[in-house]
């Protein structure tokens, strides 16, 4: 039961961390690790291009998508709709 939840709560974040990579543009800046490691090496990060904004828009909806999905697996199986409750 515990892991359903843990599922559930984790499908969630997963969807707001999509809503929210959407809502702030995705892919129009450098992830914060990708800035922390230029900053050390004392670089300037590569200008980004269209391959990788494509790529940051899939990413987010991913996110979106697969989030829904393992939480409402996490909810269903919580209600005893998928397995048998013990």
């Amino acid at each position: 039961m515990m892991a359903f939840v843990m599922m559930t709560v984790l499908g969630l974040v997963m969807v707001l961390e999509g809503i929210s990579e959407l809502r702030h543009k995705a892919g129009d800046s450098a992830p914060l690790s990708e800035a922390v490691i230029f900053k050390a090496m004392g670089a300037d990060p590569l200008p980004l291009n269209s391959f990788d904004r494509i790529m940051a828009r899939i990413h987010a909806w991913g996110l979106t998508g697969f989030g829904f999905l393992v939480a409402l697996i996490g909810i269903l199986a919580m209600g005893g709709y998928i397995i048998a409750p013990e």
